[in-house]
């Protein structure tokens, strides 16, 4: 059974150029509603759909999934209690004093040291199964103000175009 329903409308003719102003004009919509249908709250989706809470992207090389998830430690505290870290975390300061990233100077007066953080990453192979513990003294660079801790910043690029320009050049002149 359907049942009448009157809807307003309100349309205004001053935005059509008349000789006169015409007030605006009330019309009424008629539609028919199907009053035996289930109020649009009351019903559910029509269409069915999957949980996405299982859904895992197919093994297309045929390898077991890591049934385990290896935790990172996100502390320094966390990480120190445990070999492997450890291990990593000597290795990550070797590998920094061998290549002479920084110098030890006196900290001037009033001033305030930018400070570091460990970042620990387990790094695995391809099947999954862990390669090696990788720890990294990241300096917190968002301290710094530009004018007191560094004076500008320069980053060297040279164009592939330069480079072959340059062995041109040198070829030439043998």
């Amino acid at each position: 059974m359907f049942t009448r329903v009157a809807i307003p409308l309100i349309y205004s003719l001053h935005l059509v150029h008349l000789p006169r102003p015409v007030p605006m004009l009330l019309f009424w919509l008629i539609v028919l509603v199907d009053s035996n249908a289930p109020d649009e709250s009351q019903v559910g989706p029509s269409y069915n759909l999957r949980d996405r809470a299982n859904i895992q992207p197919p093994d297309k090389l045929g390898f077991p999934r890591a049934s385990a998830i290896l935790d990172e430690p996100s502390t320094y505290h966390e990480a120190s209690i445990i070999p492997e870290w450890q291990a990593a975390m000597s290795e990550e300061l070797a590998a920094l004093e061998r290549t002479g990233t920084w110098d030890i100077v006196p900290l001037p007066p009033h001033t305030v040291p930018i400070t570091c953080k460990w970042v620990f990453k387990v790094k695995t192979k391809s099947d999954g199964s862990i390669e090696r513990y990788k720890a990294r003294l990241v300096a917190r660079g968002f301290q710094q103000t530009q004018g007191c801790d560094y004076d500008e910043t320069f980053a060297p690029v040279a164009h592939m175009t330069t480079v072959r320009t340059l062995i041109a050049v040198a070829a030439s002149k043998s």
